[in-house]
């Protein structure tokens, strides 16, 4: 999208740009919302597996977690476990082992709602991800995650995080798991659901190909050696897609992402590339955000961060009304954006100590 974005402003303005800001600068930064530092905690729970074969899939899911948390540098905390049901497992480079021994012999689903309880005190801009791989169902009131021992409906989940004063992302990768977008999106919150409808009850490959994504370089679909979030899910979406109809299945499940907080969502067919179609904003900040990120944002001011993307998102709404305002104005109103992106970006090269 970043890409996308330059493309435009160099065809259109070439000289414009280059004359306030050192290509350098602008060329090798990728529209990351924030730098995710050793606070960033990604606590995945592992629901009951009601046979053998899932089982194993479920440790395989949780593993491919665990070695991307261990490659970015996060807190890694597991939740249900074949040879543990009840005790949050850190993982070795997590900061957060002291936080187990006060959930020991409890449910899963208590051992949830304390940590939740225990990270909502934490505040700032280092998300929270939280990732759930298992079963679910939906009665046609609430929908479930089959946790080993009680489940955990969506209202318990919304409840449970709405004193959570920070960034979220969250994961369900299970059948039936679309009820959970309209409970738990809000703002700052990426939600992410295998399913557009409860009533999609078949297992579902998207949790298992998405927990393989963000450290496959196929797919990083802007070539920023980086994946976003975004790129993660229109990556999975269509290697889930492919492999139904590789194996001549009728496609049981439709993933959705919503991060505006409309409750919504959208899918991977209403993209056209990295941009979502018509009149859309779905996908903007989870085209922004990164479990890795790239190396160019690597030590940046997050609130500079944010900004950006702020001003990135008003530049791809003016691009749309080019036809349809008067030209000057939307030549004063494109100035106004790239200078303060320019100013921005000569401020972070200074705080870096670039020239």
């Amino acid at each position: 999208m970043f890409h996308s974005l330059l493309n435009f402003i160099y065809q259109s303005f070439p000289g414009l740009l280059r004359s306030w800001i050192k290509p350098g600068n602008l060329l090798t930064s990728t529209g990351c919302l924030l730098v995710f530092s050793a606070q960033t905690e990604i606590i995945l729970i592992q629901g009951a597996p009601g046979n053998q074969e899932y089982a194993e899939k479920f440790e395989s899911i949780s593993s491919n977690w665990s070695k991307t948390a261990k490659a970015a540098d996060l807190d890694f905390i597991q939740i249900g476990t074949r040879s543990s049901s009840s005790s949050p497992t850190p993982s070795p480079n997590s900061a957060s082992t002291s936080k187990t021994s006060e959930y020991d012999s409890t449910s899963d689903r208590q051992s949830l709602q304390n940590m939740l309880k225990t990270l909502a005190s934490n505040t700032g801009s280092d998300p929270l991800w939280l990732v759930y791989v298992g079963h679910g169902a939906f009665d046609g009131r609430r929908a479930r995650l089959n946790f080993q021992g009680p489940d955990v409906t969506d209202i318990d989940l919304a409840e449970w995080i709405q004193d959570i004063q920070r960034p979220m992302v969250i994961i369900l990768g299970n059948a039936s798991s679309a009820p959970f977008i309209r409970t738990l999106s809000g703002p700052d919150r990426i939600v992410i659901t295998a399913t557009r409808s409860g009533s999609e009850e078949s297992y579902c490959y998207f949790g298992e190909f998405f927990s393989q994504s963000f450290l496959n370089p196929n797919a990083d679909l802007d070539l920023d050696k980086a994946v976003s979030i975004l790129e993660a899910f229109l990556f999975t979406s269509r290697r889930v897609a492919a492999f139904y109809q590789e194996n001549q299945r009728i496609l049981m499940e439709h993933a959705v992402l919503e991060d505006t907080g409309d409750g919504l969502g959208i899918q991977a067919d209403q993209f056209d590339g990295l941009a979502p179609k018509g009149d859309s904003n779905e996908g903007f900040r989870a085209g922004g955000q990164y479990l890795i990120p790239p190396q160019a944002d690597l030590g940046l001011d997050p609130q500079w961060l944010q900004d950006r993307l702020v001003l990135e998102k008003q530049l791809a709404d003016l691009k749309e009304l080019k036809d349809s305002v008067d030209p000057q104005d939307y030549q004063k109103r494109l100035e106004k954006i790239l200078l303060a992106l320019a100013r921005g970006y000569q401020s972070a090269s200074a705080i870096n100590g670039n020239p």
